[in-house]
């Protein structure tokens, strides 16, 4: 479904079965989730224990999806209820309708296999399990007239940690409940409402923050692998409003820039207001209300345009008020906000910083290593590009299909699989026309678009 912005997924019910029949909950209270924007990543539906056990399957229940996306007249249509559906799934998705107060729902149970049959799921009391849930978003969306259509289509994965080849990875973005500095953890709560306990390597957090100075509020975008105690460790952790926490009405954002205003007077030409369609949202006044929806935001010259250690990480060099364009993904800071959003002159955006964009497609090129940097040209698929890569406002299905992306990665290996691109593997290159999704940082110039790779899959 072209230029989809935000794809908010409701799940109401994870279950566990047992060879018996037995059932167990792994999903306490619903979780919604935005997964347009993760791209090959991953983040927590649900942190919890689960009883010693065999497991043979997994079920999960959808009771709602919300989609925000680009319309052909360049128009942002917010938080488009879709229609759900089993599709032609009948034999394992179950569609109940809405009745009275309850909302329509479908459910779909899908049994553990590897490639010698039934494969259970073995659980024990010693190390954590990791279950996931890995959809096609392209192929679950779908865009009739003006009936968006929702199919889910996950694959199931299940292991103990401690027998998997390498350590989960997965996003945490939430605010600090609480701090120990004597253990150098917090307590994130994330927008879904999961609650996890978070320790961060050396030199994790950004802008030479300590957890110590870490002020319960602050809001932390994390990269974090899963321990097998069941405890996270982030590698990354970018904080986009400088260590404090969020006042009344202040609000951070992740999203995608949709429009931008620009002084042309001034030499060089001055940004001076941004419109973001969130996907993620933390604001003491106004919740999760602002998701899907357009929200511009004045930008002065006391606003903070900032690189993070992870896009510099990954490649991008330079994060100025020239990469803030139409089709970009940012994190936004601002105070005051009023609650009605009816009265700008209150708003004024604190830091505005570069955050990951996915997209998914088909390599044009093979893999080619110069310098030490590794690259590919990437068509992204006119059928799932949400405009990353070319301004909004002059958007057509031409051309999509005719726009491709350099992506960049600075390990300077080639590759033989998007797998291997993904773990750093080398090889003779991965073969051209292999379809990846890629997340990373994405930088312009000339009209020129590079995305400097964070992940990869396939």
């Amino acid at each position: 479904m072209a230029n989809v912005l935000a794809a908010e997924v409701t799940f109401s019910a994870i279950t566990a079965t047992d060879a018996s029949g037995n059932s167990v909950s792994l999903l306490a209270a619903p979780a919604t989730l935005d997964l347009a924007h993760l791209g090959g990543a991953r983040a927590p539906i649900a942190v919890g224990s689960l009883g010693a056990d065999s497991f043979a399957s997994i079920s999960y229940t959808i009771s709602g999806v919300t989609v925000s996306y680009v319309d052909g007249t360049g128009t942002v249509q917010p938080n488009v209820a879709a229609t759900l559906s089993c599709g032609a799934n009948t034999t394992t998705c179950t569609f109940t309708p809405a009745a009275g107060t309850a909302p329509a729902t479908v459910a779909v149970t899908v049994t553990l296999t590897n490639a010698k049959g039934p494969a259970p799921l073995v659980v024990g009391d010693s190390t954590a399990t990791d279950v996931g849930l890995e959809f096609n978003l392209a192929s679950a969306l779908d865009l009739t007239g003006t009936t968006v259509t929702f199919t889910p289509n996950a694959t199931i994965s299940a292991s103990q940690v401690e027998n998997e080849a390498a350590p989960p990875t997965l996003e945490l973005d939430g605010t600090v409940s609480s701090a120990n500095a004597s253990n150098n953890s917090v307590i994130l709560k994330m927008a879904s409402g999961v609650s996890a306990q978070e320790a961060f390597t050396t030199g994790a957090l950004d802008d030479n923050l300590t957890v110590a100075a870490v002020q319960p509020g602050t809001v932390l975008y994390t990269k974090a692998t899963l321990n097998t105690s069941g405890s996270f460790t982030a590698t990354t952790a970018e904080d986009p409003n400088g260590g404090v926490a969020l006042g009344t009405g202040d609000e951070v954002v992740s999203g995608i820039v949709t429009a931008t205003t620009v002084d042309n007077t001034t030499t060089p030409p001055t940004l001076t207001s941004v419109t973001v369609v969130p996907n993620q949202s933390t604001n003491s006044a106004t919740g999760t209300a602002d998701l899907g929806t357009a929200i511009t935001i004045p930008v002065a010259s006391t606003t903070l345009i900032k690189d993070t250690a992870p896009a510099t990480a990954a490649g991008l060099a330079t994060f100025d008020q020239t990469q803030v364009f139409p089709g970009q993904s940012v994190m936004l800071a601002w105070t005051d906000i009023a609650a009605t959003k009816t009265a700008p002159a209150s708003m004024i955006a604190d830091e505005i910083r570069p955050a990951p964009v996915s997209t998914s497609g088909t390599s044009a090129s093979a893999v080619t290593a110069t310098s030490g940097v590794s690259s590919f040209t990437l068509v992204p698929d006119p059928a799932t590009n949400y405009a990353a890569f070319v301004p909004i406002a002059t958007e057509t299905a031409s051309a999509n299909a005719a726009t491709s992306v350099n992506v960049t990665d600075g390990s300077g290996n080639s590759y033989t699989s998007a797998a291997a691109l993904a773990t750093g593997g080398s090889g003779s290159g991965m073969p051209t026309g292999t379809t990846v999704t890629a997340q990373g940082y994405l930088s312009s110039a000339a009209g020129a678009y590079t995305l400097f790779l964070a992940t990869l899959g396939n």
